[in-house]
């Protein structure tokens, strides 16, 4: 696991193997942004139980599912303030690298994680950082997708298993760095080309 700060209030965290990264990022993340768990303190037993129940295989399959994770800063209060004891050792782990790290959990901060320096994901990961760090960033965008009719998108992502909450943010961040195959999304050039624009003035340069 190694931690970098990348741009002002941004942490990358990156990780040898996939299940490393996922198996330590499920709590925090899906406290962040589960559709069943936002905002609540579950065990991870729980959370599997749950899982389960979204995939047609019946399997627990989020640490091959999920290859990228991006985390504010307030959703880690519960954990540092030990609402979710026990953490996992992965956990533990985490939360003392940031700490080591210099990140300071009194202040605003957004943390994002990926596998195997994997750029393609981190630029998507950064994207959900800028989104909340950075006020004018946020706003150009906002004022682009506004232009258009994203409810079909907003619909895919719901799906997908995104807290409706968070369409707006998910929506600008697969927009400007695109979608997998297996992804059915759609949005016009135009918006694109135009966010795409947007997201180059800001992003920062990765030493």
């Amino acid at each position: 696991m190694i931690l970098k700060k990348i741009a002002p209030k941004i942490y990358w965290v990156d990780f040898d193997t996939q299940h490393e990264l996922a198996a330590t990022f499920v709590r925090f993340q899906e406290h962040y942004e589960s559709p069943q768990f936002k905002d609540k303190v579950f065990t991870l037993g729980q959370y599997e139980a749950w899982y389960k129940t979204t995939r047609s295989h019946g399997e627990f399959s989020y640490y091959s599912d999920w290859n990228g994770f991006n985390v504010p800063s307030y959703a880690f209060k519960a954990f540092t303030d030990q609402l979710f004891n026990p953490l996992t050792e992965l956990e533990s782990n985490l939360l003392i690298t940031m700490v080591f790290g210099g990140v300071d959990f009194d202040e605003d901060f957004y943390l994002v994680g990926t596998h195997g320096g994997e750029i393609d994901v981190l630029e998507h990961e950064i994207c959900h950082a800028l989104y909340y760090v950075n006020d004018e960033y946020r706003n150009k965008m906002n004022d682009l997708m506004s232009q258009y009719d994203l409810s079909d998108l907003h619909t895919v992502l719901i799906n997908m298993g995104y807290h409706k909450d968070l369409c707006e943010d998910e929506a600008h961040a697969y927009i400007c760095t695109g979608f997998d195959e297996d992804q059915i999304m759609t949005c016009p050039d135009s918006l694109r080309k135009a966010m795409i624009a947007v997201k180059d003035q800001y992003y920062p340069i990765i030493a």
